[in-house]
């Protein structure tokens, strides 16, 4: 290993996610994980995708050190300390936090091929650039078939109509949105099919995921957390607003936490394990009644509110476990 790509420091994180100063304070996970990881002893830094770059073979970041205030999720963001930028080689990290949010575009992609060299350099990235590359969170479910409701992926108009007929109501949506962004309910004889799945599919030319409508969304969305292989023993449910279909708290969802039921943890456990095969650490998994619908490994949410909810904290629980 040369000088440059020498371990700096045994105490710094970087985490990759969208402009600082554009985030939630009160509630967005990745803060939530970085000030725990600050009581823990670590410098944890920032930067958005165009900081990362490689210089030969070896990665670099451009990135600044933030100190987050006890107080944080109620203070102003000129509150929290913030240094000038600063390059550093991402050897210099014991872990990196991929957590920029969807979509999984061409910058995003390139992201991922600089942080494969971070880790042939030994260092710990959350989750794995091939992971992230290899699994999207609406199509990895479809790795586990007897887990997920009937589903089809496809971009021909024909085949989703036909795909239709079998059910009385189906869920259309795009496999690169989040927040419940694109999603239909619709169904054979619905006089919009034709003009949603053209516009879904761009007349044609992108596939889109349509399953079988699940009628328990009305209970709840659950969202699970796994953490490093750990079934956390709670779950979120998000809970659709009024007769809409989406359980997304950006799209307006309430909810609830509720103990794990035992089909939940069994659908939980059976993804853990693929989980810890791929030395994937960190993932949120969505059950609604009794069927496995996604599975989330690029930016998990709802540590805030499970943390809030439940006797137990997930972040520090996520964090111990990873530092042990």
């Amino acid at each position: 290993m040369s000088a440059a790509t020498k371990k700096l420091s045994s105490s710094r994180v970087l985490f990759i996610i969208d402009p600082l100063e554009g985030l939630k304070m009160k509630k967005d996970s990745s803060l939530i994980l970085a000030k725990t990881l600050q009581k823990h002893g670590f410098q944890t830094e920032y930067c958005t995708l165009t900081g990362l770059f490689l210089q030969n073979e070896t990665a670099f970041g451009k990135a600044k050190i933030f100190s987050l205030p006890d107080n944080y999720q109620t203070a102003n963001f000129s509150e929290i300390t913030v240094t000038a930028p600063e390059i550093s080689p991402l050897a210099a990290y014991d872990f990196i936090f991929m957590r920029k949010d969807p979509p999984f575009d061409d910058a995003y992609l390139y992201a991922t091929y600089v942080l494969q060299f971070a880790e042939d350099n030994g260092v710990r990235v959350i989750n794995p650039p091939a992971a992230l590359r290899d699994h999207n969170e609406k199509l990895f479910a479809l790795s586990f078939p007897a887990l997920i409701p009937e589903t089809i992926f496809s971009a021909e108009v024909g085949s989703l109509r036909e795909f239709a007929q079998n059910f009385s109501k189906i869920i259309l949506k795009p496999v690169d949105g989040m927040g419940g962004k694109g999603v239909f309910l619709s169904h054979f004889d619905d006089p919009n099919f034709a003009v949603i799945t053209e516009t879904l599919t761009q007349n044609g030319r992108v596939p889109i995921l349509a399953q079988r409508f699940i009628p328990e969304i009305s209970q709840g969305d659950k969202r699970i957390l796994i953490l490093n292989g750990v079934v956390f023993g709670y779950a979120l449910a998000r809970i659709p607003a009024g007769k809409s279909v989406r359980g997304n708290l950006a799209a307006g969802g309430g909810y609830e936490a509720r103990p794990l039921t035992p089909k939940d943890r069994e659908i939980a456990e059976t993804v853990a394990i693929r989980l810890q095969a791929e030395n994937i650490a960190l993932a949120g998994i969505d059950v609604i009644g009794d069927r496995l619908t996604e599975i989330n490994i690029t930016s998990p949410t709802c540590f805030e509110e499970l943390g809030r909810l439940t006797p137990e904290n997930p972040a520090e629980i996520f964090i111990r476990g990873l530092i042990k």
